[in-house]
């Protein structure tokens, strides 16, 4: 019996937002944190990612418990403290 390695999601946004502030652009979120499929994987792995710790640990805790895939689409994005979310 083969057994297949569970595909795991890894999506994520991070945004502190409030009204005061200039609405939120797709360009905020690439210049403070963007990362999908395998780079995400690469800068998690990294001694000290530039990604919100959950996602290192996250990755860390699935590896210890042994094989798995990461699933398409992978995206973690992140913005500074701005106003609501424009479109993106």
């Amino acid at each position: 019996m083969t057994i297949t390695p569970p595909r795991i999601a890894i999506l994520g946004i991070h945004l502190e937002a409030n009204a005061f502030a200039p609405t939120t652009t797709g360009a905020d979120f690439r210049e403070s944190c963007y990362f999908e499929g395998e780079a995400m994987l690469a800068e998690a792995a990294k001694p000290a990612p530039a990604m919100p710790a959950e996602i290192p640990g996250f990755i860390a805790a699935m590896n210890a418990t042994g094989t798995w895939e990461p699933a398409d689409p992978n995206h973690l994005v992140r913005a500074r403290r701005t106003g609501g979310a424009g479109i993106y």
